[in-house]
């Protein structure tokens, strides 16, 4: 492939002596008179109170569920209360649970449910621990705490030097 000049550059059209229609044309329309508009409904201004019993998913609400103090404050609290199986540990074994639960309207854990076992009593000392948990922030919508579903796992590891 060659680049080379363009003559037709050196030379473009005159646009006082391009006819017809250039670009986009405005088209008249039948203009439609949608009458009186009724006044605006009074209120107060503010959403409507969610639903006492639903439970939302935890995406999409104006302000996410969240452990006080933060996730820091959260793997501590994992780290000090979690306790590895005797039966996993005579096994030699590591695993991962995952649990779902709700956070409650006022910030504490219920339908504590494991959802994806591992066995070797991994499954018990999660819900246990989980049990222990203080109460959370509670998810926020429309400016009023909501009930809100969660799913957490939990991993259990084998240390190398078998130091729990």
């Amino acid at each position: 492939m060659v680049v080379g000049p363009d003559k037709d550059a050196k030379n473009p059209p005159d646009p006082t002596k391009i006819t017809g229609a250039i670009g986009q044309v405005t088209t008249p329309g039948k203009i439609i008179d949608p009458g009186p508009l009724e006044p605006a409904a009074s209120g107060t201004g503010t959403a409507a109170t969610p639903p006492p019993d639903k439970v939302y998913p935890p995406i999409g609400l104006e302000a996410m569920p969240a452990p006080i103090g933060g996730d820091n404050a959260w793997a501590k609290f994992l780290n000090k209360n979690l306790r590895f199986p005797a039966t996993a540990q005579e096994d030699g074994v590591s695993g991962k649970v995952i649990l779902s639960f709700i956070i409650e309207k006022d910030g504490s854990l219920s339908n504590i449910t494991v959802e994806r076992p591992a066995g070797h009593g991994f499954d018990e000392e999660a819900v246990r621990v989980l049990k222990l948990a203080k109460a959370w922030k509670p998810g926020i919508q429309n400016g009023q705490p909501v009930r809100v579903k969660f799913m957490m796992p939990i991993n259990f590891t084998l240390s190398q030097d078998n130091n729990y």
